[in-house]
């Protein structure tokens, strides 16, 4: 899981579950390792990283120079990174485990657009609030 370049991890800024917990992990770790980019940023360009916002809004995404990863493997991508976590990604990694975790991650991206939103929560170029999958 390492790499010699960050790891981009994208995120939904208006979401304040979402940006709380990056700036948790931000706070961890430094930019050489991860680069978090917020998608609801007005100037934020999917397109110019070869993705579409989307699919950013409905599940957790990240990229290194040669992969992208979703969901519970972006989180496993940020732990790897974060000394702390190390332990967390093992556990989650294990192959009988993991599958209930990828359930659960999913199940939250059910209830992701429902809850409270930064800035008024409406909807521009790159943010949306509920529905907006």
């Amino acid at each position: 899981m390492e790499s010699k370049t960050p790891l981009k991890v994208f995120f939904d800024g208006a979401c304040i579950l979402c940006s709380k917990e990056i700036e948790h992990y931000g706070a961890l770790v430094s930019s050489a390792e991860i680069v978090f980019i917020d998608f609801a940023a007005e100037e934020f360009d999917a397109s110019s990283h070869g993705l579409e916002v989307r699919e950013l809004r409905k599940t957790l995404h990240s990229c290194t120079d040669s992969r992208i990863f979703k969901g519970v493997d972006t989180f496993m991508e940020i732990w790897s990174r974060i000394p702390r976590y190390k332990r967390l990604c093992a556990l989650v990694g294990n192959p009988y485990l993991k599958p209930v975790f990828r359930l659960l991650y999913y199940l939250f991206t059910l209830i992701r657009p429902f809850l409270p939103k930064k800035r008024g929560g409406e909807c521009g170029s790159n943010r949306c609030s509920r529905g907006g999958l």
